[in-house]
């Protein structure tokens, strides 16, 4: 049985220019603060936890090998759903994800990851457009 090849990880070499270096765009986390009423300080509190908590698990799980890196992402996903109950900017994580999943995994794979998430993502919005979901959120 052939075995994949071994890649190096997104913190070295060349692809750790544009593993960090991506960071910059998610600065769009905050961008929902600028379309909203002026909100209040746990809301910011809870914005900011987030997003430092977002870097370090990202820079993490750049850090991580074929055998941990399931965990991390994971770790990611779930703080990816929870930002996104107070902070709709908080989808830029699926979206860093995504990057991740695109240089370790096969066609095949990612497709399943970014079509699951995009699954969890639409029966979140349908859910909560029924009402049930997360209308008492500070940003929406």
């Amino acid at each position: 049985m052939q075995t994949a090849p071994r890649l190096p990880l997104l913190s070295q070499g060349r692809k750790k220019k544009w593993s960090y270096g991506s960071l910059f765009f998610s600065l769009f986390y905050f961008v929902p603060l600028f379309f909203t009423k002026t909100p209040d300080t746990i809301t910011v509190l809870l914005m900011l936890g987030g997003y430092v908590a977002f870097i370090v698990l990202y820079v993490a799980t750049l850090h991580q090998s074929m055998k941990t890196l399931p965990v991390y992402m994971l770790s990611l996903s779930v703080l990816g759903y929870v930002i996104s109950v107070f902070n709709p900017g908080g989808a830029i994580i699926f979206g860093f994800l995504a990057f991740i999943v695109g240089y370790y995994y096969s066609i095949k794979q990612g497709a399943a990851f970014v079509g699951l998430i995009v699954s969890s993502l639409m029966a979140i919005q349908v859910w909560g457009a029924q009402g049930q979901g997360f209308s008492s959120s500070p940003l929406r």
